[in-house]
C-alpha cells in the first residue's frame, strides 16, 4: 500500500488528532494542523518563561543597585554634612588663632616699646638692663648686642647656640638676632664666642668648612706636600704665607705691621741685621701686599 506524506505524518499524531486522508489532491484547508507549528509554540512558552524570570531577576538587581545607590548618596550626603561642620569649625578656629596671633603682636610691639624705653632711660648708668629676649634684669657686661644695639643676655645667647647646633641648619658663623623685636640683624662672631656653645657652634662652622678644604688639598698636593702645608693652613683653605712674586719663593712668613722699608736693614746687636728681602732674588718691596699668596708648592 502506498501511503502520502500527509498519511506519514498523521500515524504519528495522537488519537483524538488523526484523522483519514482519502486523497492525496485533499484541500489544504482541511489538513490537519501541521506539527512544527505546536513545537514552536511550545518553544516561545518555554522562552517567555525565561524572559520573565530574568526580568523578574533584573528587577531584583535593579532594586538592590538602587538601594545601594540610595545608602551612598546618604552616605555622602553625611559626609558633606560632616565635612560642612569641620570646615565651619575650622574658620572658626583660624579667625580665634589670627585674633590671637594679632593680639600677641600687639603684646610684643607693647613690650618692646617698654624695653627700648627702659633701657634708654638707665643706660648712662652702671646698673641692671632688661633683656631684650627673655625680660630679665641682668648686667649690663653680660648682655651682647646685636648691629641693631638689641641688648640679649649670655644665657639666652647660650640656649640659642645650643638649639641652632642641634638642629639641621646649615652651620654658619653669625646668628640672627632673637630678641623679641622684629629684627633682622646679626650677632658677630666675636660675641657668639663668648659662651661655650657659641664656642662649639663656631668650631662646627670652621670644621664644615675644613671638610670641603681638605678634599680640595688631597687633590692638588701630594701627601708629603700636604704634610708640610699643615703648618700655614687656615679654615677657609688658603695658606697663612706668602712668596716672592719675582722667582716664586716660598713659603715667607710675615708678622707684625706691613711696612716692610722702616725696619729693613736693621741692627737688632750681635751684627744681626733684619732683611726684608727675598731669599733667593733679593726682591724687596716697601709692603707685604706686594707679595702674592702662597701656592702651597715648597721652593727649593
Amino acid at each position: 500500500m502506498r501511503m502520502n506524506k500527509y498519511c506519514l505524518y498523521q500515524m504519528n499524531l495522537p488519537p483524538t488528532r488523526r484523522l483519514e486522508v482519502k486523497s492525496h489532491n485533499r484541500n489544504i484547508r482541511n489538513l490537519p494542523p501541521i506539527p512544527w507549528t505546536y513545537i514552536i509554540k511550545k518553544e516561545l512558552d518555554i522562552v517567555k518563561n525565561q524572559l520573565n524570570q530574568l526580568n523578574e531577576e533584573c528587577k531584583e538587581i535593579q532594586y538592590m543597585h538602587t538601594q545601594k545607590l540610595l545608602n551612598y548618596m546618604k552616605y555622602i550626603d553625611d559626609i558633606s554634612i560632616e565635612s560642612a561642620k569641620k570646615s565651619h569649625r575650622i574658620r572658626v578656629l583660624e579667625s580665634i588663632n589670627s585674633e590671637l596671633y594679632a593680639e600677641i603682636d600687639y603684646l610684643k610691639t607693647q613690650l618692646s616699646e617698654y624695653v627700648n624705653a627702659f633701657n634708654f632711660a638707665f643706660h648712662d648708668e652702671k646698673r641692671k638692663i632688661v633683656c631684650e629676649c627673655c625680660c630679665d634684669y641682668v648686667n649690663h657686661h653680660e648682655c651682647v648686642q646685636c648691629s641693631h644695639g638689641h641688648y640679649v643676655c649670655e644665657n639666652c645667647l647660650e640656649r640659642r647656640c645650643q638649639d641652632l647646633f642641634q638642629s639641621f641648619n646649615e652651620p654658619s658663623n653669625e646668628i640672627q638676632c632673637f630678641c623679641i623685636h622684629d629684627c633682622s640683624a646679626y650677632i658677630s662672631e666675636y660675641d657668639i664666642g663668648r659662651v661655650k656653645s657659641g664656642r662649639i657652634f663656631l668650631k662646627n662652622y670652621d670644621w664644615h668648612n675644613l671638610k670641603g678644604v681638605m678634599y680640595d688639598l688631597l687633590k692638588t698636593y701630594t701627601s708629603d706636600e700636604i704634610e708640610k702645608n699643615l703648618v700655614y693652613l687656615k679654615c677657609d683653605g688658603n695658606f697663612n704665607a706668602v712668596q716672592c712674586p719675582s722667582c716664586g719663593f716660598g713659603p715667607i712668613v710675615h708678622s707684625y705691621c706691613d711696612d716692610l722699608e722702616t725696619h729693613h736693614n736693621q741692627n737688632v746687636g750681635n751684627g744681626i741685621k733684619i732683611s726684608n728681602t727675598c731669599p733667593r732674588c733679593n726682591f724687596f718691596s716697601s709692603s707685604i701686599k706686594n707679595f702674592v699668596p702662597w701656592n702651597g708648592h715648597s721652593s727649593n
